[in-house]
């Protein structure tokens, strides 16, 4: 059995021309190395720290609530 399809309203999320859904709180530094891929959705309060490194999300992701995406610390001196 199928679960029944989600709706989001507009007043809250807004659609992008390739399909993603974005919570209208969404927090990106760096979008500019953000790439998505379609058809994803990111719920409000969600955090995309792309000022330190590109982040790349495939298809059909979902992040919830309070998610905070960024690249990982290697130790090196790759960051400043």
């Amino acid at each position: 059995m199928e679960p029944a399809p989600i709706y989001y309203s507009l007043e809250k999320f807004y659609e992008t021309s390739s399909g993603n859904i974005l919570g209208r709180k969404v927090v990106v530094k760096g979008s500019n190395q953000v790439t998505l891929s379609g058809k994803s959705i990111l719920h409000n309060t969600c955090i995309l720290r792309a000022d330190l490194a590109k982040i790349s999300l495939g298809k059909y992701v979902i992040m919830k609530e309070g998610c905070i995406v960024k690249p990982s610390y290697t130790g090196g001196s790759g960051y400043k």
